[in-house]
């Protein structure tokens, strides 16, 4: 199943950049027939559902895909609910709840600690300078 989510994102991902190229090569008044036969085949390998949702974005001028990054949809920019995170985990095809773009998690390595935090002032600390209590 992992395989199959996977796929039908790349294959999202490069019918959107193809696409994008021929609508400059139609701005420039040039014919590219190769960009054509490209999005004509991943046309054909995408399942009609997903094919017609990603039409109505296009049509929009939008992305069908969005990465996820963070447990935060690109597309719409809101986090999205633990569970749907733990399902694009599991390698399922998955929507977006707010925009409705396929998304695909970003796993990103996580940030290295502080090496020391002891020596440092607290945020207050550097805000606010000591005050004399009177007494």
């Amino acid at each position: 199943m992992k395989n199959f989510v996977s796929e039908v994102v790349v294959r999202l991902l490069q019918l959107h950049s193809l696409e994008e190229r021929l609508e400059v090569f139609r701005r420039n008044h040039e014919k590219n027939a190769s960009t054509q036969a490209l999005i004509e085949s991943l046309r054909g390998n995408l399942p009609l559902g997903i094919l017609v949702a990603h039409d109505r974005f296009r049509a929009a001028g939008k992305k069908s895909v969005a990465e996820v990054r963070q447990g935060v949809c690109a597309g719409c920019h809101l986090g999205l609910a633990v569970g749907d995170v733990a399902t694009l985990r599991r390698g399922d095809l998955h929507r977006c709840g707010n925009c409705g773009r396929y998304l695909y998690l970003v796993e990103e390595e996580p940030a290295e600690p502080e090496a020391s935090v002891r020596g440092r002032k607290s945020k207050i600390e550097k805000i606010a300078p000591a005050v004399a209590h009177p007494g």
